[in-house]
């Protein structure tokens, strides 16, 4: 991914914006259980987030190496050597 910064910081914005909308909920109806319930809710997306990328890290790298594979069968035309500039 070229610019992974395109993608990081919404994510991170909003991660933000909901612990400032958990926050504001809990201080609104004067219950700590929103508070506890929210940031919970957002611990179980953070684990859920990391097995996801766990699983792309075992998924991922035989599909490469197959398309690698597969891409180095084609029937490319061989290089001229009488082009060697070695001399």
């Amino acid at each position: 991914m070229e610019h992974q910064d395109s993608v990081t910081w919404p994510f991170f914005g909003i991660i933000g914006a909901y612990s400032v909308f958990v926050v504001g909920c809990s201080i609104y109806f004067h219950d700590a259980h929103v508070l506890l319930w929210g940031f919970g809710m957002l611990l179980v997306a953070a684990v859920a987030w990391g097995v996801l990328a766990l699983l792309n890290v075992v998924m991922f790298p035989p599909v490469f190496r197959l398309l690698a594979r597969l891409a180095g069968k084609q029937d490319a035309p061989e290089s001229d050597d009488g082009h060697d500039h070695s001399a």
